[in-house]
């Protein structure tokens, strides 16, 4: 795992060797054991290894034979190895053993649909000095992060966002849709960053700029759709997921340094470890498990009924209040608000983990593919009209309490109670956000009205694309195109990297997810009785015959901080969220009412305050110093 970057000068030959190696040395965090650069007239790439594969001659940028193609790769090919073999049979000669080099040659045979024959998760760029072109192109699911820059002077790509702060004269408007964005939803989607003239390659896309600095193409390679095959039965699927998650966890397991597992003790997780441990036998799987004092929120328990069962060699931390100091460090390596609160347990995990093993597991990808979130329930109980069926049997003074209850004490569920819904990517949205729309409206100040209305882009395509699928294949959909490569993915790539840890992916594969598109929703959302169902349906089948129905089918916990503890009135930390939110040298002010927030202090509103408090320490820390006047 690596850090890349790369820049075209449009203008004028400036100090090419200079600038990449700028760009290069800030990503050292993501390769600790190497760096190279390459130049080639106004053309430059750079790279930061994290030695995995080949440790002795995978050293980058890499060529061909010739000279005329040269990469800076992050990533992991799974299928490297048949690659290879196919490509040798082609006539391709070989000096490494490394996967960069299939990539290499995948690219010289087949050109942009090279990577149409890759299983891994990567993000790279070739210089093709034949056609005078760069290639870039992202993994199918989103694993690994690549933006781009394109303005008057500059193209330029990086894995992260700061890497582009080191281009001269370096300055960009904020794009206010984009912020907007993040304060509906917690984070910004692809194809978007918080800065107007960069983004974010969306996943399952290539690209093609001229040495020139025009952009020639981006285009889609892949995509998943959701057609369910009827024709198995449940023991069917369980078989067949079976054989495919411990294929998937073996590739997953190719590397040349010690690998380990990311343990949070819920399902996902308890599967990786248990395919790992099926897989390495009698050598223990090194395990990492993070949790809180406050119980409520701590799955340390979880894990260690986990540890005791597979036999793992077994790590835990606990993360106390004043994690919160690494606030400043995560806006920097973010690049943009990020308000996904679990990014600093994530954080520490990585820390913890990195400090015995290069390469962690995690399992990543499983609740979206298949339906762990309690949001598919409500999200298929409002649409079936369930509410309403429940509603109605209330008593007159039960249905007003409903209301005032529901109303006073959340706002990302602005529904009416006496009415049917029809799916819509509109509707996914509202129960989704993380602040209704009257109160985002309050929260601006009112001349950034007009920039803050519309459908966001990444949904706006995913709209277009799916219009007749179930209800919860349409939400499943959506969430692998928009949270899991804008949120999720980016969120445990980050601050592993920061950390010199590798974290790969099992559930996030591309075959496993082609297999999941197939199976019927109500596989993994099983109806228990009109008004309840169980999600992840097939995956606790798989772990029945080692835990009990307790461990299996307890509450879903999640991995974020103890939020109302830490923040509440009387909470270690709330002193900290109200000199920064409320003070009058508060950057939120720009953009926000006062009054709207301490509102929002009023009303307990944790999640919201929590995505204000990460954008005032990025507009504190990054954002005023690249954003132009």
């Amino acid at each position: 795992m690596c850090g890349i970057v790369g820049f075209i000068h449009k203008n004028e030959l400036p100090a090419v060797s200079a600038t990449i190696r700028m760009m290069t040395d800030t990503l050292s965090h993501r390769g600790p054991h190497g760096d190279g650069i390459y130049t080639y007239r106004n053309v430059a790439i750079g790279h930061r290894r994290l030695a995995i594969i080949d440790l002795d001659t995978g050293k980058q940028p890499m060529s061909n034979e010739n000279d005329t193609i040269w990469i800076t790769y992050n990533g992991e090919l799974y299928n490297y190895q048949e690659l290879r073999r196919l490509l040798e049979q082609k006539g391709h000669l070989f000096k490494t053993n490394s996967d960069t080099e299939v990539v290499i040659h995948a690219y010289e045979e087949w050109g942009k649909r090279s990577v149409e024959y890759f299983r891994g998760m990567f993000a790279f760029g070739i210089i093709d000095t034949k056609n005078f072109e760069f290639f870039l192109a992202r993994d199918h699911i989103g694993i690994k992060p690549l933006v781009y820059l394109s303005d008057s002077d500059y193209f330029a790509f990086s894995s992260e966002l700061q890497a582009l702060y080191a281009l001269p004269e370096f300055y960009s408007k904020l794009n206010i849709n984009a912020l907007d964005q993040y304060i509906t939803l917690r984070y910004i989607p692809a194809p978007l960053t918080i800065f107007h003239n960069v983004y974010k390659l969306l996943p399952a896309h290539r690209m093609a700029v001229g040495f020139n600095g025009e952009i020639k193409y981006i285009e889609k390679y892949w995509d998943v759709r959701f057609m369910p095959d009827s024709s198995k039965t449940e023991e069917d699927w369980i078989a067949e997921l079976d054989y495919m998650l411990r294929d998937s966890v073996k590739k997953h397991l190719i590397a040349d340094v010690p690998v380990g597992a990311l343990l949070s003790g819920g399902v996902d997780s308890t599967l990786i470890v248990k395919y790992m441990k099926e897989i390495k036998g009698d050598d223990p799987v090194r395990t990492f498990s993070v949790g809180f004092n406050e119980d409520k929120y701590s799955e340390l328990p979880y894990s260690d009924i986990v540890s005791n069962t597979y036999n793992t060699d077994h790590h835990s931390k606990i993360i106390s209040p004043e994690s919160i100091e690494m606030l400043p460090a995560l806006a920097k390596h973010y690049g943009e608000p990020f308000g996904d609160d679990s990014c600093i347990p994530t954080y520490y995990l990585s820390k913890f983990a990195g400090e015995y093993v290069t390469v962690a597991l995690s399992g990543d990808g499983g609740d979206e593919l298949f339906c762990g979130y309690t949001v598919y329930e409500q999200w298929l109980n409002l649409i079936e009209g369930r509410f309403v069926e429940t509603y109605n049997k209330y008593p007159w003074w039960k249905k007003i309490a409903y209301i005032i209850l529901h109303h006073t004490y959340t706002s990302r569920y602005p529904f009416e109670y006496n009415k049917k819904y029809d799916p819509t990517v509109e509707l996914w949205i509202e129960q989704m956000q993380n602040i209704d729309s009257n109160w985002r409206k309050k929260l601006w100040r009112q001349e950034f009205h007009r920039s803050i209305d519309g459908l966001p882009d990444a949904f706006k395509w995913t709209k277009d694309h799916f219009r007749s699928v179930s209800p919860v294949h349409l939400a499943q959909y959506i969430d692998v195109k928009t949270l899991l490569p804008s949120r999720l993915l980016p969120k445990i790539d980050i601050v592993s990297m920061m950390n010199g840890l590798e974290v790969r992916t099992p559930f996030a594969d591309k075959e496993i997810v082609e297999f999941a598109s197939k199976i019927p929703d109500t596989m993994n959302l099983k109806r228990n009785d009109g008004h309840t169902f169980t999600g992840k349906y097939l995956l606790k089948k798989l772990l029945t015959n080692d835990f009990n129905n307790n461990f299996i089918h307890r509450k879903k916990t999640g991995f974020n901080i103890p939020i109302k503890p830490w923040f509440s009135s009387n909470g270690e930390n709330r002193k900290v969220l109200e000199e920064l939110l409320l003070r009058p040298s508060s950057h939120l002010s720009e953009y926000f009412r006062r009054e709207t927030i301490r509102k929002l202090f009023k009303r307990n509103e944790m999640r919201v305050l929590w995505s204000l408090l990460f954008l005032e320490v990025w507009l504190d820390h990054v954002g005023t110093a690249n954003k132009s006047t």
